[in-house]
């Protein structure tokens, strides 16, 4: 007994040096990565790398805010726009759960006061992209661009001119489908914008509120939030910067405060508690299936339009990351 003690000890001892081995190459790695950004004068971002259900890696790179010589870290509580668009999902299929809807109904069963689209657009084709609904792009077709700044010009999608979440609404629900639902992918944040005013009439909450109530503090996640307050004081912000073409940064931050489709802000540590509940489920009346029905897709519109996705956007950024 004593002797099979030492050999695990032992053992122990070696597996520990080559965990500590393994995790410096990766740390080196990303940090050649992100050598580049210089942590003292430039904007950056925050990193953390997932492995085996665990947060192998954690830092930031660059400065949070140039202002005040603040540095990035994993802490950092960063606007995560449309990655916003997967808890607003997981929303609505708790909202499902909870028995106050029927993902297959048509969104006018529970939203009377959206226009007769002439066609059923289903709560579902809403969550898949597949509902026939515009985005931003296609403001000027849908209805010769009803976006209009204080000034009654076009609104500039920057950080020059600002609407209430009334104000969007008021506007996206005169909008007419793109084209019939259930004909293809396309990619739409009015739909999603639509599912977060969804949640907040069947439940007496906010999207804020709901996620805030039904996902973030039971996974422990306290440093996220749906933002609708363009106002509102937020601890450990990272500010939003673009470069400028006589050199240097100016500040770059959204004109988006309505929720859903975006407005999300959170941090690394709390995206890591998020990602465990991908493999130990705690969401939910029956925590497991609801994992799978968020991981299923509801549409072979669906898939297409994730392998487009993926083929334009996340597949770019593999060839760098390949080796880990």
């Amino acid at each position: 007994m004593f002797r099979l003690y030492i050999f695990a000890a032992i053992c122990l001892a070696n597996s520990d040096a080559a965990m500590s081995e393994t995790k410096n190459k990766i740390d080196v790695q990303i940090d050649n990565i992100f050598s580049e950004i210089s942590s003292n004068n430039s904007p950056g971002c925050s990193v953390g790398v997932f492995r085996d259900r665990s947060l192998i890696f954690k830092n930031g790179y660059g400065l949070a805010n140039l202002e005040h010589d603040i540095p990035l870290s994993h802490l950092s509580v960063h606007r995560v726009a449309s990655i916003s668009k997967q808890f607003t999902a997981f929303a609505v299929l708790l909202l499902a759960d909870d028995g106050k809807i029927a993902l297959e109904n048509d969104i006018r069963t529970y939203m009377p006061d959206l226009p007769d689209y002439g066609h059923k657009v289903s709560i579902n084709s809403m969550l898949g992209h597949f509902s026939g609904m515009g985005d931003f792009d296609s403001l000027d077709e849908l209805n010769e661009h009803p976006l209009k700044s204080v000034a009654e010009g076009p609104i500039r999608l920057g950080n020059e001119d600002y609407l209430s979440i009334k104000e969007f609404y008021d506007v996206v629900i005169k909008l007419p489908l793109k084209r019939k639902p259930n004909q293809s992918w396309e990619y739409s944040n009015f739909a999603y914008f639509l599912l977060s005013k969804l949640i907040e009439k069947q439940s007496g909450l906010t999207l804020r509120q709901f996620a805030d109530k039904k996902i973030f503090k039971p996974l422990g996640m306290k440093q996220t939030f749906f933002n609708d307050n363009p106002n509102e004081v937020i601890s450990n912000r990272v500010t939003g910067y673009r470069t400028i073409n006589i050199g240097g940064y100016e500040i770059n931050m959204t004109n988006l405060f309505w929720v859903g489709d975006g407005g999300l802000h959170t941090n690394i540590a709390d995206l890591a508690l998020w990602d465990n509940n991908f493999y130990n489920p705690e969401l939910g009346r029956n925590p497991e299936k609801l994992i799978r029905q968020m991981n299923t897709p509801n549409s072979t519109h669906a898939i297409d339009g994730w392998v487009e996705v993926c083929e334009r956007s996340v597949c770019q950024a593999t060839g760098r990351l390949q080796d880990f």
